[in-house]
C-alpha cells in the first residue's frame, strides 16, 4: 500500500485541544466520504472536531472522554443527535459506532493491545487514527544503545500489526507534515 505524503504550510489557528490542521481536515472530507450513520470521537477535548462535523454529518455523534469536565463541556453546546458517555478507552461502556475518530488519544494509554480490540469491538466499519508520525506505544524505545533509531515505520508498524491482530485492516495511510506538527492518518476497516 502506498503511503501519500503532504507537505503544507503553518496555520497558527490552534482551537484549545485540536487544532485545524490538514490531517484534521482529511479526516472530516473521509467521514464525509464514507458518510457514516453513526461517529464516535474518542478523546472530545474541546468538542472543536465535533462541532466541525457536524456542520456537514446529518447522522448521530456520540463522545466518549475519560474526564466528565469534557463531557460536560460538549453537553453544555445542545447540539442536536449528539450523546456522550464519560469514561476510558478499553473500559468505557459506549454504543457501537459506524465509525470511530480519535486524535492524539493513544499516547494517554498504556496498553494498545486493549484500545485495538476495543475499538474493533465498538465500530461496524471504520477506525480513523490520527497520531504523531514517529509516536511509539508505552514499553517502546526509541534508541538502540546509544544510537537513536528512526521510529517512523516501526510505528506504523506496530500499529498495523496490533489491528490487524484484532481484526481490523489497513485501509489507507497519509502523512501530514507541517513545521513543528508531523501527523499520520491511519483509517482502518473491520
Amino acid at each position: 500500500m502506498a503511503i501519500n505524503y503532504y507537505w503544507t504550510g503553518y496555520k497558527p489557528e490552534f482551537l484549545g485541544h485540536i487544532a485545524e490542521t490538514p490531517a484534521v481536515e482529511h479526516c472530516l472530507k473521509l467521514i464525509q466520504e464514507q458518510n457514516p450513520a453513526t461517529v464516535m470521537e474518542v478523546g472530545i477535548g474541546g468538542s472543536q472536531f465535533m462541532e466541525q462535523l457536524m456542520g456537514f454529518h446529518s447522522g448521530d455523534y456520540i463522545g466518549v472522554d475519560g474526564t466528565q469536565s469534557f463531557i460536560d463541556f460538549g453537553k453544555s453546546k445542545n447540539i442536536p443527535r449528539t450523546s456522550y458517555v464519560c469514561g476510558l478507552m478499553g473500559k468505557a461502556e459506549a454504543p457501537v459506532a459506524d465509525l470511530i475518530y480519535l486524535r492524539h488519544v493513544l499516547e494517554h494509554n498504556p496498553d494498545l493491545n486493549e484500545c485495538a480490540r476495543w475499538l474493533a469491538e465498538h465500530t461496524r466499519r471504520h477506525v480513523l487514527v490520527v497520531n504523531f508520525l514517529d509516536w511509539l506505544p508505552k514499553g517502546e524505545s526509541l534508541h538502540i544503545g546509544r544510537r537513536r533509531i528512526s521510529c517512523t515505520n516501526r510505528s506504523r508498524r506496530i500499529f498495523v500489526d496490533t489491528f490487524r491482530d484484532n481484526g481490523l485492516t489497513l485501509q489507507g495511510d497519509w502523512v501530514f507534515r507541517q513545521p513543528k506538527l508531523f501527523e499520520r492518518v491511519l483509517l482502518f476497516a473491520k
